[in-house]
């Protein structure tokens, strides 16, 4: 999806009562990223295929693409003066909440999952250049 588009418009993701991103948002202190976590998480998540991995697989990353997408839209990133910021902070609270249920489809899951690597990338340089450190 490198139009920076995603499928929640569309209803494949169906709203969820508690997210994975609001059950760990207690577990993930604010101002902690682990930048080489998140680097490898969101570097393994794109490197998976639709046609051959599975849903249990997709699941399995849920509660860790929750986590640290849950950290970074909770971090102070400058959305206050940037429009562009503040446009991604509101598209990461949006997935948090709007997160796949059992019931959403193998290939809506594999989008979300692909959408939130792709918006987690964009955050993570914006955290990277706020507070002067090296991506991997």
């Amino acid at each position: 999806m490198s139009t920076g588009q995603n499928v929640l418009g569309r209803g494949d993701v169906a709203m969820g009562m508690a997210s994975f991103g609001k059950a760990l948002s207690a577990k993930t202190p604010p101002g902690v990223i682990d930048i080489e976590e998140v680097s490898s998480l969101t570097n393994a998540v794109l490197a998976m295929w639709i046609g051959t991995s599975t849903r249990a697989q997709m699941d399995a990353w849920m509660p860790k693409i929750a986590e640290q997408l849950n950290a970074l839209v909770g971090q102070e990133l400058g959305q206050q003066e940037d429009e562009h910021v503040r446009w991604l902070v509101d598209k990461g609270r949006s997935l948090i909440e709007s997160q796949p249920t059992a019931q959403t489809a193998a290939f809506g899951v594999f989008t979300y999952l692909r959408d939130a690597a792709l918006l987690m990338r964009r955050l993570l340089w914006v955290y990277a250049e706020q507070n002067g450190v090296r991506t991997p």
